[in-house]
């Protein structure tokens, strides 16, 4: 079975994409995918890479992934998309209003207001930010996704967030609650004496994937 069920993920045409996949039974495990051209697994640790020839903008790519387990019969097989999407930086506190993949090209330093003021505005579908290993720094909250708009799609990885209020704050007010689809992983958020909570989903928000996530 999967440790993690493999879900869609968002690829930038500027930097290499890596994905990795892991299953578990009372055998070894020996990955395999369908697209050989465009993408290359490690069979024994599940690492999904790009071939050289891969990232055409605006292109989705289908990938069946398959976990194989020595003295079986039943392998275990994932279907999922894999976007290429316009690649943004991001060296500063903005407001995002179209679709991206957006990373992070330094630490991002924010003493907003009050702590509840956000770094990062996300009003779009179809969302990756990657910080990269970079961190949003101050007295801010970190990230808000969908303030003002409805949105879907969404994947915040890689990143820290120092002495913030709100780490990621995804908000429902907006129509269409049962097509959100929202990933978040690879997050360490610390933050200060005021802090509430790392990160808010509203209600009906049951459609994503939240994992390797540490609060301090």
């Amino acid at each position: 079975a999967w440790t993690t069920t493999p879900s869609n993920q968002n690829a930038s045409k500027a930097y290499d994409f890596s994905y990795t996949v892991t299953a578990t039974g009372a055998d070894t495990v020996e990955y395999f995918i369908n697209d050989t051209a465009n993408f290359a697994i490690n069979s024994g640790t599940g690492l999904i890479t790009n071939a050289p020839t891969f990232y055409y903008p605006g292109s989705t790519y289908g990938l069946i992934i398959t976990a194989n387990y020595s003295g079986s019969n039943n392998p275990t097989t994932a279907t999922i998309n894999i976007t290429v999407l316009e690649t943004y930086n991001i060296s500063y506190c903005q407001n995002i209003t179209s679709s991206g993949y957006y990373n992070f090209t330094q630490n991002i330093t924010y003493n907003g207001l009050s702590n509840t003021d956000y770094c990062i505005f996300a009003n779009a579908s179809d969302v990756t930010i990657d910080g990269r290993s970079y961190a949003i720094l101050g007295n801010c909250s970190g990230i808000m996704i969908g303030g003002n708009i409805g949105w879907s799609n969404i994947t915040v990885k890689n990143m820290e967030m120092n002495h913030t209020r709100y780490g990621v704050y995804f908000s429902s007010l907006y129509g269409g609650f049962n097509d959100r689809r929202y990933t978040i992983y690879n997050l360490t958020i610390r933050g200060n004496n005021t802090m509430e909570t790392g990160i808010v989903l509203e209600q009906r928000m049951a459609n994503g994937l939240i994992y390797n996530i540490t609060c301090a």
